[in-house]
């Protein structure tokens, strides 16, 4: 065999001139027997076949290629309109063995679902260390292909993978994708590389959408202990997402900027961090110019670790302490302390105009703080509501200094209860009721009202004090 191969490369430089660069065969014998060996050396080829148009031979560069090729699996289409060239070097022609140079898959379309009909089993691992052994090239290139499953709803514009097979199995792989969609999120282009080394993918790369970026490093994969871990950072224009945003299509504007790590294990994520950041440009949102958070996720435990919200000019929320949340059992660890200072809640603005709700702005101080035993529970701690518009920025219909204490509870299936107490410098009420399927329940019993305070709220002139119980009920 390898006398037979010197002979054929003597004849290739021989001869080589006489042919020029190409020769172009439509001989059904040649392509098959290059179709042959190719079927040979796939690896998993169980119900895959092979077929093409004619097949192109250069021997200057000693490259073979099949013109249009096609592959099949279970007789349903998975290239199709492709060239597959093979490059051989003299070194590879006198081996005892054939091995390809590089193989290159140009052009084309490609369909996954074929190998997606059937669901494996999940208990079968990858084995990334005989695959790789089993490739019969040095070098893979694929170019320009289409790659798509119409089952997962993906579809990936492929500019170029360039995959490098060095010693011992290890290989170094580069992708570069142009605007592809995953289930209804598009994205402009990606950039991924790294190494695979045994059974282990290490990647670092980006994904770019409009100005928004999500960039990844330190990414590895054990797929036979099916776990992995990594760091990100990215930051999101939210106007780049619209298509995906149409319910929060309020806060098209908002900036994120964010970075972390994770690690996981047999596909359920194991820990996290993440430092958040939310940017408004306008008053607009909420009033709403900027919030800063950060949280830890340690399998079924979420520690939020930091939270501040803060308004357009001086107003803030800030957390106070840490709050855990059991994901599993889906409960709150220990309370939530939220403290307000001079926080404005406009409901003129954008958020609650899409909502089609009254024009509403207040301003706070005080706690809230959030508990959960067989409900949640609010409780409202010196509340200090400093100001209450109705109509925007107008003075008229305005109420001022009214402090609320007292909880409000949230049960599941049964509704909201309530029992605050409402103070301000000459009133006092205490409000207790329920909010439920059935209706709406309020009360005050022997309730101190200065009307004096309700002056502005009312929008007309009212004089004197009233004191006695009040009720009101909606069903």
């Amino acid at each position: 065999m390898k006398i037979n191969r010197i002979i054929l490369v003597f004849l290739i430089v021989l001869f080589s001139p006489y042919w020029g660069l190409k020769l172009s065969l439509k001989s059904s014998f040649v392509t098959n027997y290059v179709i042959s060996y190719i079927e040979q050396v796939i690896p998993e080829k169980e119900g895959i076949s092979l077929s093409a148009d004619s097949i192109e031979i250069s021997f200057i560069f000693l490259e073979t290629t099949l013109k249009n090729l096609s592959v099949e699996k279970d007789n349903q289409k998975v290239i199709s309109n492709s060239d597959l060239s093979l490059g051989f070097s003299l070194r590879d022609l006198l081996k005892r063995n054939l091995t390809v140079g590089e193989m290159s898959l140009r052009g084309g379309e490609f369909n996954a679902d074929p190998f997606l009909g059937k669901k494996n089993n999940s208990n079968k691992k990858i084995n990334l260390e005989k695959i790789i052994s089993a490739l019969p090239f040095r070098n893979l290139i694929i170019d320009h292909l289409n790659f798509e499953s119409e089952r997962e709803k993906i579809f990936l514009s492929v500019n170029d993978i360039s995959i490098k097979k060095g010693r011992k199995g290890k290989i170094k792989y580069e992708l570069k994708l142009n605007s592809s969609k995953f289930q209804s999120y598009e994205i402009d282009k990606a950039s991924i590389s790294g190494n695979i080394s045994g059974n282990k993918i290490m990647a670092q790369g980006q994904l770019l959408k409009g100005v928004s970026q999500f960039k990844f490093e330190s990414l590895e994969f054990d797929l036979r202990k099916l776990m992995g871990n990594g760091k990100y950072e990215f930051m999101i224009l939210a106007n780049d997402f619209k298509r995906n945003m149409k319910s929060l299509s309020f806060g098209s504007h908002m900036e994120f900027f964010g970075a972390g790590e994770f690690s996981f294990t047999n596909n359920d994520l194991q820990s996290l961090k993440l430092d958040l950041e939310i940017e408004s440009p306008s008053k607009k949102y909420l009033n709403l110019k900027k919030i800063k958070t950060s949280l830890e996720l340690f399998k079924s435990n979420l520690v939020l670790k930091e939270l501040s919200v803060f308004n357009f000019g001086s107003g803030i929320a800030n957390l106070t302490g840490e709050a855990s949340y059991d994901l599993k059992n889906e409960k709150l660890v220990n309370g939530l302390t939220l403290e307000l200072k001079d926080f404005l809640i406009d409901t003129n603005e954008m958020f609650f105009k899409e909502l089609k709700t009254t024009p509403l702005s207040g301003k706070l101080d005080g706690a809230l703080v959030l508990t959960q035993r067989d409900g949640l529970e609010l409780e409202l701690k010196s509340l200090n509501l400093k100001s209450l518009r109705l109509g925007g920025l107008s003075e008229i219909l305005s109420l001022r200094d009214f402090v609320f204490e007292g909880p409000i509870e949230i049960k599941n299936g049964e509704g909201t209860f309530f029992n605050l107490n409402a103070k301000s410098k000459s009133s006092n009420l205490q409000i207790r009721g329920d909010i439920s399927e059935k209706g709406v329940n309020v009360s005050s019993s022997n309730a101190l009202i200065n009307l004096n305070e309700f002056e502005h709220f009312s929008g007309v002139e009212v004089r004197g004090i009233s004191q006695g119980d009040l009720k009101f009920e909606h069903k």
